[in-house]
């Protein structure tokens, strides 16, 4: 085995499997809910019920599971290379789809397109982890969340600044849990199924209710500072307990979902292109809405997470990044 094997062999030692099998989860449900978007979320069908149940959880979870790690200090130089530069490529790589395909859009990267917001608020998170002292980050989150509802949603997006504010908080927990309490988290499946079950019965519970304003697409803007905090507790909760569910789900020896969550940031990043074209097939063919078309929909997500993940790509990426990373000196 050569020296560079030996070196992704290490990596991959060091990485805690279980989690990156929770990221693969929830990286497919990413790409589902991307595909699942649109009128058809809005409907009361089993299509807007899952967009309701993957979208309530899956971006507080991986923020959750960003802040634990992000343990690891960074200097600002890789902060830009891992996190800033693929940020800018995508979101103007994307911006020029758009564009071809006739789509209105603006050119400003100040205010991120579609699903890279993400990537642009994991950066600002680093850079204030390392910058910004401890003891004074969650009060000044505090703060910055009451103030949030005072300014427009436009003003919000800008520079995904409302998004950080509003999910700091989930990784900030991340980022503070001890390493032994994430290990000893999977001792109790009994309580992690049974929370996890009552989560999912009171998502459903919400929902058939109507109260939805708050827990549908909980990384999203909030008008008033009741719905804030009610989002925050929301968040907290649902995010810890389901969390809980699948680490004690997740199985002891490596599976396909380790490298789905593994490469997920570049599932994360590709898959808005694929996603568009199979819904454009979609429309195109005005396949029914029903089980089937649904099946379709799991078994594409699954392939375009699979097809993505593959360490081929995630090496071509690499490379890609590190050439522009050098030509800007920051390598």
């Amino acid at each position: 085995m050569d020296g560079k094997s030996n070196l992704i062999e290490r990596s991959r030692a060091e990485r805690i499997e279980w989690l990156d099998e929770i990221k693969g989860i929830l990286i497919v449900l990413v790409v589902l809910g991307h595909t699942l978007a649109g009128q058809r979320a809005q409907n009361m069908d089993m299509f807007g019920i899952l967009h309701y149940l993957i979208y309530s959880v899956h971006m507080p979870m991986f923020m959750l599971i960003s802040g634990y790690l992000s343990k690891k200090q960074i200097s600002i130089k890789k902060a830009i290379k891992d996190y800033l530069i693929p940020y800018i490529f995508f979101d103007l790589l994307y911006i020029i789809w758009e564009a071809l395909r006739g789509i209105d859009v603006s050119l400003n990267i100040l205010f991120p397109t579609y699903v890279y917001w993400y990537i642009l608020a994991l950066f600002i998170m680093r850079i204030m982890i390392a910058k910004i002292n401890m003891v004074i980050l969650p009060v000044l989150f505090g703060i910055l969340s009451f103030a949030s509802v005072l300014v427009t949603e436009h003003v919000w997006s800008f520079m995904a600044l409302g998004r950080v504010i509003l999910l700091f908080g989930i990784f900030y927990i991340g980022y503070r849990c001890p390493e032994n309490a994430l290990k000893n988290v999977r001792n109790h499946r009994a309580l992690g199924v049974s929370v996890g079950i009552i989560c999912l019965l009171l998502e459903l519970a919400l929902l058939y209710a109507g109260i939805t304003d708050v827990t549908w697409a909980t990384h999203d803007y909030s008008s008033s500072i009741s719905d804030y905090l009610l989002k925050y507790i929301f968040i907290f909760v649902f995010t810890i307990g389901m969390f809980f569910f699948l680490a004690v789900i997740m199985p002891n020896k490596s599976i396909i979902l380790a490298r789905w969550g593994r490469n997920s940031i570049l599932v994360y990043l590709i898959h808005p292109f694929f996603v568009d074209i199979e819904k454009a097939v979609a429309n195109r063919l005005s396949i029914a809405e029903n089980t089937l078309l649904l099946i379709i929909f799991v078994v594409a997500a699954v392939i375009i997470t699979d097809v993505l993940s593959m360490d081929i790509f995630k090496d071509a990426y690499n490379n890609c990044i590190n050439k522009i990373a050098k030509i800007l000196k920051l390598s």
